[in-house]
């Protein structure tokens, strides 16, 4: 038996969660709290690989021979053609002496893990990672082999254990054309200790690892396991409902910062009319001051083109009846065209839409009766 010491760093970095904050806005005195806000991603999620096991099926371990030492991660060498692998698309490898390889990370990490973890490496498919050792004799190569589109790119491996030179294990990697998919067989072990066989993700989060082969001691000579990838999934899928607090705002984690929309629903919300909007309408008609105001021209609560005693007495009745009508929801820049046309665009006519679906955006603007009142009931009763 042979013993060594290696330093292994491992660098564990905690995913940070993007948390977001949806936030109704009153325009006027409306109350914004209690409202159901729907909230989608739009998922565009690499799944994992599904596992088989398949006939066992060495392909022959001839190929361009590459030099090893203890540890390696050497390459970039070529597939041959283009792969796909966790969603990411290459068209070159690496090789670790410890009996996988790799799609970029060069970690030659001798001491197994069990996937999926974060340490590296990742982005990784091993057939029998363990800390393994080129005593002479050994080989590692790789071809590709076949006619496009069906192309094949193996990798062979023949070495010892670290800690037992006299026992070798051998083993291939096959990459498919095409299909994606992966082949790993053992052809012979004669040794065993903690290993791990699978395929990994390029961040560590997720894995596929054959039953019992995962930082296990297992014996697989003579087998072979396929590693097919998943279909994509993409397309909106729902995280719930929310009322709003009485700040107007729904909170929710968007950790991987997926595209998102927003359904807003204010179609059983009541308006809030105060009485002291009611007196601002008023002087909004008899005072010369208010009149000059823009918001003037948004007070035509009963959409017949001007503002008149009439849209006040509508209001009244709104007043005395707490009706639920008209409650419109607008985006940051609807507000804005229709603040800076206020002889053309009316909150009451610009679109009148009591259920919104908007995407990634963070603020809506809910109008109530009391929009129209840009006097506070001191500076009402002061011009009376």
């Amino acid at each position: 038996m042979i013993f060594k010491l290696k330093t292994l760093l491992l660098l564990v970095l905690p995913l940070s969660l993007i948390g977001q904050t949806i936030t109704l806005t009153p325009i006027g005195t409306q109350d914004v709290s209690g409202i159901p806000v729907a909230v989608e991603y739009f998922v565009n999620y690499v799944p994992n690989h599904s596992i088989s096991s398949v006939a066992y099926n060495p392909l022959g371990t001839t190929g361009t021979s590459v030099s090893l030492n203890d540890d390696d991660n050497l390459g970039p060498f070529p597939i041959g053609f283009s792969f796909e692998f966790y969603g990411q698309t290459f068209t070159q490898f690496r090789i670790c002496t410890n009996g996988f390889i790799t799609f970029g990370d060069q970690s030659g990490r001798y001491s197994p893990g069990a996937f999926p973890e974060a340490a590296a490496p990742n982005g990784v498919i091993a057939t029998y990672w363990t800390d393994l050792f080129p005593t002479a004799g050994y080989f590692a190569r790789y071809r590709t082999e076949g006619t496009s589109p069906n192309r094949m790119m193996v990798h062979s491996g023949r070495m010892t254990w670290y800690d037992n030179r006299n026992a070798w294990v051998e083993y291939q990697i096959v990459l498919f054309e095409g299909s994606n998919k992966i082949q790993t067989t053992i052809i012979s072990q004669g040794w065993t200790t903690p290993a791990t066989q699978g395929v990994e993700n390029h961040q560590g989060t997720l894995a596929a690892t054959p039953p019992n082969r995962n930082l296990t001691s297992f014996n697989g000579a003579g087998t072979t396991f396929e590693y097919t990838p998943m279909a994509l999934l993409q397309g909106w899928e729902s995280q719930g409902t929310q009322n709003t607090n009485t700040s107007g705002q729904v909170s929710f984690t968007n950790s991987l910062n997926w595209p998102y929309r927003a359904t807003i629903n204010t179609s059983q919300k009541l308006h809030t009319t105060l009485n002291s909007d009611l007196v601002s309408l008023i002087l909004f008609k008899a005072s010369v001051l208010s009149i000059q105001d823009w918001d003037h021209y948004t007070c035509d609560c009963n959409n017949d083109g001007s503002f008149t005693w009439e849209d006040i007495n509508y209001c009244v009745g709104l007043f005395k009846t707490n009706s639920s009508n008209s409650k419109f929801i607008f985006t940051q820049a609807e507000k804005n065209t229709i603040e800076a046309n206020p002889n053309t665009n009316y909150y009451n006519t610009y679109p009148p839409l009591q259920v919104r679906t908007i995407e990634n955006q963070n603020q809506f603007f809910i109008m109530g009766i009391g929009k129209h009142r840009d006097l506070t009931p001191a500076q009402a009763q002061s011009l009376q």
